[in-house]
């Protein structure tokens, strides 16, 4: 691939993590529902860039994360609170240590980083939908993905992803803060 091109799709998918990184400010610290719509824009100018950069794992994930947050702008009440967090929250964190854990030997074996990115990818999708319908806390969804994270680091260079890899870092910035200022609110019901 040129560097024309590569550059091209980057300013494609800055656009979006533009708008993702913005979405995440609001479902972080502020406004989840104006976050989801934000999102859901961010999630299709991503989408396109990936595809045309090849990198499927950040593809799907985008795709999905669009639906999720279409999902989510709708149905998302402020008002309701979280029913069954802690029989799900557990469950979950074991869901996730163990998909971790073989995506790890999965790279161990193989060499391949897109495993990784596809836990990643796994991981976000699944505390995304999970925090959209109320199962999981705003804690424990980001804690998750600052989690995924370390995760997608290395497929996002190879795959040149530097707008996201730049997203990533911005998001996991932004979600120690939104961890931060529960934390020191003891309001764990956004």
């Amino acid at each position: 691939m040129d560097i024309q091109n590569i550059i091209l799709f980057n300013i494609i998918s800055a656009i979006g993590v533009g708008l993702l990184i913005l979405s995440h400010a609001f479902i972080s610290v502020s406004n989840v529902k104006r976050g989801f719509l934000i999102a859901a824009m961010g999630s299709f100018f991503v989408s396109v860039a990936s595809f045309l950069l090849k990198s499927y794992p950040v593809l799907v994930l985008n795709i999905i994360w669009c639906g999720i947050s279409i999902y989510g702008y709708f149905h998302h009440d402020k008002k309701e609170t979280h029913k069954h967090v802690s029989k799900y929250n557990y469950g979950i964190a074991v869901l996730f240590l163990v998909s971790s854990l073989v995506s790890v030997w999965f790279y161990l074996d193989s060499k391949n980083y897109d495993f990784l990115a596809y836990n990643c990818t796994f991981i976000y999708l699944l505390s995304y939908f999970l925090f959209s319908k109320k199962y999981i806390t705003k804690t424990w969804y980001l804690f998750w993905c600052v989690a995924g994270y370390f995760f997608v680091v290395p497929h996002l260079l190879l795959k040149f992803q530097y707008s996201v890899l730049l997203n990533e870092s911005v998001w996991a910035i932004i979600w120690m803060i939104g961890i931060a200022k529960i934390i020191m609110k003891k309001d764990d019901n956004v």
